[in-house]
């Protein structure tokens, strides 16, 4: 249990300056941009962030790009849910430069859930064939 909290400390901190970094982005862009090209560009930035930042420092798992790649999907999946409430607060004319403050929860805790699934779901594949393939049992 003790395990998951740090996980989840470790989630929080990364996740604070991936938020921070695409949060200016999402800023500055959203000035000269539609909130919604602007978010899209903003999660660009934090899909490589997490990609190299979740497997190493968060999960503390090897496997490099295949760990980063699943965690890279479900972010993007993620960014799709968020994308929708982007424009959902759009069209009820919410403030652009506040949406993202409604939309920045939802989001933070689905990445989190699902990026521990995409671990699990690594996990499951390395463990059932180490080397990424099937070896013929001769």
């Amino acid at each position: 249990m003790q395990d998951r909290f740090a996980e989840i400390g470790r989630y929080l901190l990364v996740g604070s300056v991936n938020t921070l970094s695409t949060m200016a982005v999402y800023q500055l862009l959203v000035t000269i941009l539609s909130p919604a090209v602007a978010y899209t560009l903003a999660w660009l930035v934090g899909i490589v962030i997490v990609a190299v930042a979740y497997p190493k420092i968060v999960f503390r798992v090897t496997g490099g790009w295949v760990r980063g790649g699943a965690i890279a999907i479900t972010y993007a999946a993620v960014f799709a849910v968020g994308l929708l409430l982007i424009a959902l607060l759009e069209s009820l004319k919410f403030q652009n430069r506040l949406s993202i403050m409604l939309v920045l929860p939802v989001t933070t805790t689905v990445s989190y859930f699902g990026s521990r699934l995409a671990i699990a779901h690594t996990n499951r594949q390395k463990e059932a064939c180490p080397l990424g393939r099937q070896e013929s049992k001769a």
